[in-house]
């Protein structure tokens, strides 16, 4: 059995959640038995409802029993489920929990998307009252005033020191790790990590559904204006985004191509902030806000805009650790439905997108080169056509869901010589060293 620790997953929506939710299902359809650890039942009863109809729709056991806020109390209710599973393996979407490897004797493999190495996700990091944290009523209670008064700058500060320890430690402790760009890759070598047990797998689109197969393009969802060329992008609407950026780019490039829209895809706390920011450089007309679309619907707006962008920027948050775009998987849904894109060069982007070959890349924070960008892709049929088809291939052989759980099966492999049986059950060998730092 191979036990999978997804703190971030479904029904809650966000790009972890999504990669948690494919990785559980196609290693179970790849015929390995496995169960799903994750945080407790929500108490508000709409979400604890739906997460009751997800779990009862899976092939698979879930688990909700890790606190939002205990790393400690975490440790001790996974090693029991330990006992009780008594699984071969243990993957964790995140660095922290690569310390049950001492704890049970088990390879641990997990994955890292970057920021949790350098923002240190562990909420409360301490093992003194980390029962008392981890109790409903408390926790509840505390992540209220968390919020009230908006996550202060000082909790940070107090607890990033040890909170960083236990990732250091996680890390170093793994068996392998998982990261999702040469970008996170750098940050985990900065922390002490033997270069040989990390690994780069980026990706995880499903490149099929997203293939336009020759639909036509449909000018009737939310948002859509105009019979001139559409830029889209599809992001959460925060400050590492970049989508001030981008707007002043649109402006910029509607000087040259004055019917040139944009449809933002995506809802955030900065919203109504960029919505102003809109209207002040004459954009009313040309930008919409369309919120947030269900995942499975925002592939009809990949098939009918015709230029993507992601304008991310690094977003300094704290004195200690910034906001940054570590991989990007828009850009690999985008290049699986045959829409060109312009990102810039930033963070883990380049590991997705080659300079002219899938995509076009341009400097960070600079709206001139962006809006020069989406001019030269509009204004050069070749160079769409190319960029399009090689994007395609590119998310069939690197992308694709399929080819990303080979490489974790691989990684299971080295990391305890785990095998599927016909019975769905799985067979453990002898671990033997861990070679190679890319697959």
């Amino acid at each position: 059995m191979l036990l999978l620790i997804q703190p971030e997953y479904p029904p809650a929506v966000g790009g972890m959640q999504t990669h948690a939710a494919a990785l559980a299902s196609r290693l179970h359809a790849h015929g390995h038995c496995i169960a799903v650890a994750t945080y407790a039942q929500p108490e508000d009863p709409h979400s604890g409802t739906a997460a009751m109809v997800y779990d009862a729709a899976q092939p698979f056991r879930t688990f909700r029993c890790l606190s939002r806020l205990s790393y400690w109390e975490n440790l001790r209710r996974l090693r029991e489920l330990v006992g009780e599973l008594r699984p071969e393996l243990i993957y964790s979407s995140t660095p922290f929990y690569g310390l049950l490897g001492e704890l049970t004797g088990l390879p641990v493999v997990c994955r890292s998307v970057g920021t949790d190495v350098m923002r240190c996700w562990v909420p409360y990091p301490f093992e003194w009252g980390s029962g008392i944290v981890a109790h409903p009523l408390v926790e509840s209670q505390l992540e209220q005033l968390y919020r009230r008064l908006h996550a202060p700058a000082w909790v940070e500060d107090i607890f990033y020191e040890a909170r960083r320890r236990l990732v250091q430690r996680g890390a170093q402790t793994s068996s392998a790790i998982v990261a999702n760009s040469s970008y996170t890759r750098d940050r985990l070598l900065e922390i002490g990590v033997d270069p040989s047990r990390v690994h780069v797998v980026a990706g995880g689109v499903d490149a099929a559904r997203f293939a336009s197969n020759g639909r036509l393009r449909t000018h009737a969802l939310p948002g859509l204006r105009g019979s001139g060329p559409t830029a889209l992008t599809v992001c959460r609407l925060v400050g590492k985004k970049g989508i001030e950026v981008l707007l002043q780019a649109i402006a910029v490039a509607r000087e040259q191509l004055p019917d040139l829209t944009l449809v933002v895809v995506g809802d955030g706390p900065d919203r109504e902030r960029y919505r102003r920011f809109a209207r002040q450089l004459g954009l009313d007309g040309a930008v919409s806000f369309v919120g947030k679309v269900p995942h499975e619907g925002v592939v009809d707006y990949y098939h009918s805009t015709d230029i993507f962008v992601l304008a991310s920027r690094v977003h300094r948050r704290r004195k200690r650790w910034c906001d940054v775009e570590t991989m990007g998987r828009v850009i690999c849904e985008a290049n699986a439905a045959g829409l060109p894109v312009v990102a810039t060069e930033t963070g883990g982007v380049p590991s997705l997108v080659t300079h002219e070959e899938n995509g076009l890349l341009v400097p960070p924070d600079d709206p001139d080169a962006l809006a020069s960008a989406m001019v030269r892709l509009w204004r050069s049929p070749d160079l769409r056509a190319r960029v399009r088809d090689r994007g395609l291939r590119r998310a069939r052989q690197e992308f694709d869901w399929e080819v990303v759980v080979r490489a974790y099966e691989e990684l299971f492999q080295r990391a305890g010589e785990v095998t599927p049986r016909d019975t769905g059950r799985v067979a453990l060998v002898p671990k033997p060293a861990v070679s190679g730092a890319r697959l």
